[in-house]
């Protein structure tokens, strides 16, 4: 995807600016696999690119729909042992538990 192609490339203000539009027009953009089996989060982790990884897990905190993430329980699991993130356990129970209907 876009958003793929800008993590590996390091473009974090064209990351930004791509997240803002989404918002912009209402839509959540998905962090599907690409071809080697990889969300953008994972791309950023390999780079160890912590300011990167900021800005993308701020933005799943945004994520309305709780299943909208596809694969990130790898994802998870490497953040957990290479990553110290603050706020990461706000992040699981949004990924993990389920929205009480109304």
């Amino acid at each position: 995807t876009l958003l793929h192609v800008l993590v590996y490339l390091n473009l974090e203000e064209q990351v930004q600016r791509l997240l803002e539009l989404a918002e912009d027009v209402g839509i959540e953009i998905a962090f599907k696999l690409d071809i080697f089996g990889r969300n953008p989060i994972d791309i950023a982790l390999e780079d160890k690119n912590q300011s990167m990884l900021n800005t993308l897990l701020e933005y799943v905190k945004t994520i309305k729909t709780p299943n909208f993430i596809v694969n990130f329980t790898s994802t998870i699991c490497d953040l957990l042992t290479q990553i110290d993130v603050s706020e990461f356990h706000e992040l699981l129970d949004s990924r993990l538990l389920i929205p009480p209907q109304s």
